[in-house]
């Protein structure tokens, strides 16, 4: 069964369910929306003028039909910014008759909301629909640098795993639902993707065959023809711009497809003929599905949920009115070209000339803003139905393309075939410059344009650091999220970036001596929201300040309006080695009401050195005396006590004993110092053995020898009766001996004894000392020698 949503009554008849069997053509015929007498809803619609206020629908559901359940939903998620009230609400269940259905409207976020209360038959077949809107008003929280990243694409694999390691193919749409679910068109592809909260991706609509096929069954066994965009109305069913195929098609609760609005033909061919009641030759004031198109390549909803469609090759925007199903054109005249806007040439909306429109999108205001494509601009009107509005030029040059201006009025820039737009609940617009490979914003605030994502190269680099270093390749469709994230379709990149500015950034600052302040790092604080943001407090943990000249924003009591912004410039001084970690974290009454911006750095010890030299290098001393000597000291950059430790040894392995000490020094950067060392000796420091041991003459040694010998051994050589004969003799010859050496067996010097001097090595190391402890790295150098000779 087809089901149709864009009006306040809808056909069930048996006669439509055999139809659809038979033929496909037959089944577009009767796909057209009929006010049917099963349900109505009383009002018909609601655009809530505030938050807080409440709505009661009565709903009349004629005799023979059953009423089964009831839901109110935003964007497809139930009780979320419409939620029903239990006391004024008597449906669901009921067969013929009236019920209630009160809705309270209590805003989540700021800006244009999108509900609807859906009304199913026992077996979850939409009845009826009954549109939602609304405005939530309140500020809303960003942070720059915005860091960007890859959210789908760029992998090689399929379907039913993460959407980053899918491989798309060309993306170039992209919306969200209620339950933050996102939808990706890909005309190469020739499918649409959804990617769930939990980042799985898979295949809703498409066999990835180009073509046109399968209305009335599910939507991943139609075939489509280059989609280039998606949306989602706030019953979450999903539209899509089935571009060479010149239609929208409608996938439904249950996942079937059907033709919401235009007529089949192929890209290049021959349109189809018109209703009768036509009021031009492409189809203006026929049902949705008996007007014709031309390359529709993007879609949007208005506050009453009608449908608009960027009709580029009829440089018109089309609407589908929801509660009629009726088509009219409301911005352009069909003729291609720029005749000025009111301001200049009192041209209105519906007299104005477009040339390729393709972006679209609304604010809660029910302005639309348009991407003049061909002519290089943004335009704005107010869409009030079939009346001709006032239309402007917000952004570019008309008929001039390039990419200049930033800084500067946007009126006075240049654009590049800008394709996608989306505005911000402040009123900012932010723009795909497409050929100039960059997203340009324009703030409503000041009217001045900037580059906030891209480099002007096409190029696929940048992810994980700032989207402004980031490359990007022909970026066409963007999306912002309900926290003021933005999507890119990069579409030759074949990937949908993601830039976030709603998580606070993290800071990493490069290392910094201990003492010193860095350079300054600033984050620039936005309110993207419709209603002041008050800063109640901004508080920096230790080693980190706001300390930087481009610091704009106050600690307390700080408001920013909306579009505006002001600037944390965050210093680092460490106070300590090593790695430092704390956070910048304001306050204020955004949701949620606190942010924190983590941040991390380096304490680098300081390295301090100087040099040491030994001025007195030796020195010669007595036993048992006191010497001194110097030791010179020159500061690079080091201040600080330095202290020595000295050490003595002696050159032969004997003890020492002699004891030196030194004078601490206290230098200061780049001074000089001296260090007196005293070094002291014991009468035991001298070397008691000989120098020359035996030093008699010769002769006089080998006499002593003989005459010792003879004198111990005559006894045994005589025999003793010749001994009285011969001791005489003997005698004689002991006088003679004992005059020629004084002590011949005791040994004797010829000259007296001389004594050697002993060498000493006093090492002097040095230690310099900081203050407080660890708050600079010294380089002490070697140590010193000094040579001391004791005699």
């Amino acid at each position: 069964m087809l089901t149709r949503i864009g009006s306040t009554q809808f056909q069930l008849g048996f006669a439509i369910r055999v139809l659809t069997l038979l033929t496909l053509s037959v089944c577009l015929l009767f796909i057209a929306p009929r006010l049917s007498a099963q349900v109505t809803a009383s009002p018909s619609g609601e655009i809530f003028a505030a938050p807080g206020a409440t709505q009661v629908f009565t709903i009349t559901v004629a005799s023979g039909t059953t009423l089964g359940s009831v839901d109110v939903l935003t964007l497809g998620a139930p009780n979320l910014d419409f939620t029903s009230v239990a006391a004024g609400t008597t449906c669901p269940t009921l067969t013929a008759g009236k019920c209630t259905v009160e809705v309270l409207f209590q805003p989540t976020v700021p800006g244009r909301r999108q509900g609807m209360i859906a009304l199913y038959d026992p077996s979850q077949t939409v009845l009826l629909v009954v549109s939602l809107d609304g405005g939530g008003v309140g500020p809303m929280t960003a942070f720059g640098p915005s860091i960007i990243s890859t959210f789908a694409g760029g992998g090689t694999g399929g379907v039913g795993g993460p959407a980053t390691s899918a491989q798309l193919v060309g993306p170039t749409g992209i919306t969200v639902d209620g339950f933050g679910n996102h939808y990706i068109a890909d005309p190469k592809a020739n499918k649409v993707y959804k990617v769930t909260a939990a980042g799985v991706i898979s295949a809703i609509a498409g066999t990835g065959t180009a073509g046109f096929s399968g209305d009335g069954g599910p939507a991943t066994s139609a075939q489509l023809n280059n989609p280039m965009a998606v949306i989602v109305d706030g019953a979450g069913f999903i539209y899509i711009a089935d571009t060479n195929n010149n239609v929208v098609r409608m996938v439904d609760n249950h996942g079937n497809i059907s033709t919401y609005a235009g007529q089949f033909y192929p890209a290049g061919g021959t349109p189809p003929a018109v209703c009768a009641a036509a009021t031009n030759s492409v189809g203006d004031g026929c049902p949705g599905n008996q007007m014709v198109m031309n390359t529709p390549v993007d879609i949007v909803f208005c506050h009453a949920q009608n449908l608009h469609v960027a009709d580029k090759l009829n440089n018109r925007v089309r609407t589908i009115i929801r509660t009629t199903y009726n088509t009219i054109t409301q911005v352009g005249n069909g003729v291609a070209g720029y005749n000025g806007d009111t301001s200049t040439t009192g041209v209105m909306s519906t007299t104005a000339e477009l040339n390729g429109p393709t972006g679209m999108d609304m604010d809660a205001a029910n302005y639309i803003y348009v991407s003049d494509t061909g002519n290089h601009i943004i335009r704005k009107t107010l869409l009030s139905g079939t009346t001709p509005e006032v239309i402007s030029t917000l952004v570019g040059t008309p008929g001039s393309a390039g990419n200049s201006g930033d800084g500067g009025l946007a009126t006075s820039a240049l654009l590049d075939a800008p394709f996608g737009v989306k505005v911000d609940p402040a009123g900012d617009l932010y723009i795909a410059d497409t050929t100039s490979q960059v997203i340009r914003k324009f703030n409503i605030a000041d009217g001045k344009i900037s580059t906030i994502v891209g480099t002007a190269t096409a190029g696929n680099t940048g992810n994980g650091g700032p989207a402004s270093a980031a490359q990007l390749n022909t970026p066409v469709g963007v999306l912002l999220d309900d926290n003021g994230n933005l999507y890119i379709a990069d579409s030759q990149n074949s990937v949908i970036r993601k830039v976030d500015v709603a998580d606070p950034p993290s800071l990493t600052f490069s290392s910094t001596a201990m003492g010193v302040t860095s350079p300054a790092q600033d984050v620039t604080v936005m309110n993207l929201g419709n209603g002041p943001l008050t800063i109640t407090n901004i508080s920096a943990s230790g080693n980190y300040s706001l300390g930087g000249s481009d610091t704009s924003c106050t600690s307390s009591g700080d408001t920013l309006n909306a579009a505006t912004s002001c600037v944390l410039g965050i210093e680092f001084t460490p106070t300590a080695g090593g790695a430092v970690s704390g956070s910048v974290i304001l306050t204020d009454n955004a949701n949620p009401t606190s942010q924190t911006i983590s941040l991390s750095g380096t304490g680098a010890v300081p390295t301090e050195a100087y040099t040491l030299t030994a001025t007195t290098s030796t020195v010669s001393m007595t036993p048992g005396s006191s010497a001194m000597a110097t030791l010179t000291l020159n500061s690079s950059n080091y201040a600080g006590t330095v202290s020595f430790a000295l050490a003595v040894t002696s050159t032969d392995g004997t003890p020492a004993y002699v004891t030196a000490t030194a004078t601490p020094v206290t230098l200061t950067a780049g001074g000089t110092g001296t260090s007196t060392v005293t070094i002291s000796t014991t009468a035991s420091a001298a070397n008691h053995s000989l120098a020359a041991p035996w030093n008699e003459t010769p002769w006089a040694s080998r006499g002593s020898i003989a005459f010792c010998a003879f004198l111990l051994g005559a006894p045994f050589a005589f025999r003793r009766k010749r001994a009285l004969t011969l001791l005489p003799v003997l005698l004689a010859v002991i006088s003679i001996a004992s005059l020629l050496t004084l002590a011949g067996c005791g040994g004797g010097y010829s000259q007296p004894h001389t004594q050697a001097a002993r060498t000493y090595i006093v090492t002097a190391t040095p230690t310099g000392a900081v203050t407080p402890a660890g708050s600079a790295t010294v380089t002490n150098p070697a140590a010193v020698t000094i040579t001391v000779t004791v005699q």
